[in-house]
């Protein structure tokens, strides 16, 4: 994102446009498109740049279309395209009846508050004990054109703010709140913290990311503590984010360590919904989330995301170690869906993460590359159409781990021979004891070179002991193993048969479910292989674990906004706007 300097028309026929700030946002785009316009890398010809879309401000001309505006700051005139084409009760407001517009005219906010609540604190007087409950965040500034740094050595750049901010807290509580149309982060944990706990709480249309953190360290030096440690991340609603900024997501982990994300729900993202930059000190935990609809607006990426390229000294119990503790991933419902290739997507050098008792749908299976090592794959299932494909390893003795996994081949846009697996080097991975299904029974593996070995042939070699391969099985069944994996009760035709009673009760489940239908735009592939009635009750099962919210969150009049339209709605002065935050020390 840059501001336009100015703009060069003199020579006919031509414009050259001039840029000055801006452009510190980050993230890498290296992918492009192909002739058909698909997805690709960047290499051989008839490839274009794929950037997304853009957008422009402060062009009158172009004017045009509902939700747009232009402000003249010499006139100091603000014009508004309304998304609107009609005018009921209170909401045709003053303006509308003095220019008898036929356009209702909404309430404008006037923000100029980019943190509305901030804990300010240090490690050796930290705010300790706070609680925020129901309360609601909204319209805090937007930030996308202030100062942006890579806080670590992930790909993504970040902001270093949010309309909630700690910075040296031990034990704040936020519970119940809603976080909505705030322009930048929703929450910023930043610097020293220590147990942090967001919970039952709603975050929707958000500019930048929902959660995010940023720990200090000296270079690679963490050992002063000076990082967020043991958050806790649950019972969370997360949806509708980086509608400005794309390189964005529901947790943003920088510099941070041991960390809980679970029983969340999240959908609807332009990137990942969770995002690893690096793996200081590692010990996080992410469990029981339902996580669908991400990578909307973004290739190369996975709906969990890693990267690992920076080690990291840590005081671990036992002593300064750049080694972390493992990172745990379990019992989540996770659809790569969109633009998502894995469910978990461990990048560049991810190492030390152990991901179990997942069910992946849409998804490839393990990933892991450029020196990645000592993670473990492990009784997960997998739906998709690869299920590992695994990259160069520093040491034998460092080998990953995929066992006991089930994997099922989606061969819906499969024309080629089945594949269910890639090792790049052969010799230091040995994936042993897995199930893999395919509609013929048959499929093949590549080990080093792109020559495909059956499992005869692969056992043979050492790998794949105690595999095999078979046909793929109903949708009954493969229901059943999913429930077993999410530690779900198995309920039989019968039981649902036999339980009239509750016919009101299905009634409202079945309202519920027909929105997740709307809400998942791939899940239409999911019901051609489940049946309709166990699929989404088992997604739904899912989302009652996750999202236990009482009646009231749903009553808009149950919490007070804290937001600027409680200072001042926008008159032709804005003196009246607050210039600071509302700060804890």
């Amino acid at each position: 994102m840059f501001n336009i300097s100015h703009i060069i028309t003199a020579i006919p026929d031509e414009l050259t446009i001039h840029f000055d700030k801006g452009g510190s946002q980050g993230g890498r785009n290296w992918q492009c498109l192909d002739e058909n316009d698909r997805l690709s890398d960047c290499n051989g010809e008839n490839k274009t740049l794929h950037s997304g879309a853009w957008y422009v401000e402060g062009i009158y001309d172009e004017l045009d279309k509902e939700g747009e505006f232009y402000y003249d700051k010499d006139e100091k005139l603000l014009y508004f395209y309304p998304n609107s084409t009609s005018c009921k009760g209170e909401e045709f407001t003053s303006l509308a009846k003095k220019s008898k517009s036929t356009h209702c005219i909404p309430d404008l906010i006037a923000t100029n508050l980019k943190t509305l609540i901030k804990f300010d604190g240090t490690k050796d007087e930290p705010v300790k004990g706070v609680s925020l409950n129901n309360l609601g965040f909204q319209d805090a500034e937007k930030t996308y054109m202030e100062q942006w740094s890579a806080p670590s050595g992930g790909d993504w750049a970040l902001y270093r703010g949010g309309a909630l901010y700690l910075d040296g807290s031990e034990n704040i509580t936020i519970s119940d709140c809603h976080f909505r149309r705030l322009d930048g982060n929703a929450v910023m944990i930043s610097g020293y913290n220590r147990y942090a706990h967001i919970a039952r709480s709603e975050f929707s249309w958000i500019g930048d990311g929902a959660m995010a953190t940023w720990g200090n360290t000296k270079g690679y030096d963490a050992t002063e503590g000076n990082q967020p440690r043991y958050s806790i991340i649950e019972n969370n609603i997360i949806s509708n984010i980086g509608l400005y900024q794309k390189q964005s997501s529901a947790w943003g982990q920088n510099k941070a360590m041991a960390s809980t994300i679970r029983n969340n729900v999240m959908f609807n993202v332009p990137r990942a919904a969770i995002n690893f930059n690096d793996h200081l000190g590692g010990g996080n935990s992410i469990e029981g989330n339902v996580i669908f609809n991400t990578c909307r607006e973004s290739g190369d990426h996975g709906a969990i995301n890693s990267w690992d390229r920076m080690p990291f000294l840590v005081d671990h119990n036992d002593g300064p170690s750049f080694t972390p503790l493992p990172t745990r991933t379990s019992r989540n419902l996770i659809m790569a869906n969109y633009n998502s290739a894995q469910g978990f997507d461990n990048d560049d050098g991810s190492s030390w993460f152990y991901t179990h008792d997942n069910v992946f749908y849409s998804a490839k299976g393990f990933k892991m590359d450029y020196g990645g090592h000592s993670s473990r794959f492990e009784n997960n299932l997998v739906y998709g159409d690869e299920c590992y494909g695994t990259g160069d390893f520093l040491n034998k003795d460092l080998a990953d781990t995929f066992q006991g996994n089930t994997c099922i081949i989606d061969e819906t846009n499969t024309s080629k021979t089945i594949k269910f697996g890639h090792l790049f080097q052969c010799g230091f991975m040995f994936p042993r004891q897995n199930r893999y299904y395919s509609k013929s029974g048959t499929g093949k593996f590549l080990c080093g070179s792109k020559e495909a070995f059956t499992l005869q042939e692969m056992q043979h070699k050492g790998f794949e002991i105690g595999s095999a391969i078979g046909i793929t099985p109903d949708s009954h069944t493969i229901i059943s193993w999913a429930r077993k994996i999410l530690h779900q009760p198995q309920h039989s035709r019968a039981y649902h048969k036999g339980h009239h009673s509750k016919k009101k009760k299905k009634i409202t489940i079945v309202v519920w479910l027909i929105v997740i239908v709307l809400l998942v735009g791939s899940i239409t592939k999911l019901l051609l292989l489940f049946s309709v009635r166990d699929s989404l009750q088992l997604i739904w099962e899912r989302l009652c674990q996750c999202a236990s919210f009482s009646k009231a969150s749903s009553d808009s009049t149950r919490e007070p906004l804290l937001s600027q339209n409680i200072f001042e709605t926008i008159t032709t002065s804005t003196s009246g706007l607050p210039s600071s935050p509302l700060t804890v020390t």
